[in-house]
């Protein structure tokens, strides 16, 4: 069930490019993390890695959440199918 489910909102998201942000935020994390420049760290990826997660962990994944929901229900608010899925839902 759950496979299904993700492949309908596979269609939705496929149809337009709002998916490329999936590839954009964590390219933008790793870029902001090597900006950081932590020549003089001993251990320099594991700063870069805890740069760049806590970058996107703090700052683009609420984003894109937020996007991606926003974007969702604008999809199913178009064309009443937002009332048929809340037909369907109710007993």
């Amino acid at each position: 069930m759950f496979w299904n489910i993700v492949r309908s909102e596979w269609l939705k998201f496929r149809k337009s490019n709002i998916w490329l942000l999936l590839f954009v935020s964590p390219a933008l994390a790793f870029l902001l993390g090597i900006l950081q420049g932590y020549e003089d760290s001993p251990v320099q990826w594991i700063t870069l890695y805890t740069t760049m997660i806590s970058i996107h962990a703090l700052l683009f994944m609420p984003l894109l959440t937020g996007i991606f929901s926003a974007f969702v229900c604008r999809y199913e608010h178009q064309g009443g199918r937002m009332e048929a899925i809340t037909r369907l839902t109710c007993f």
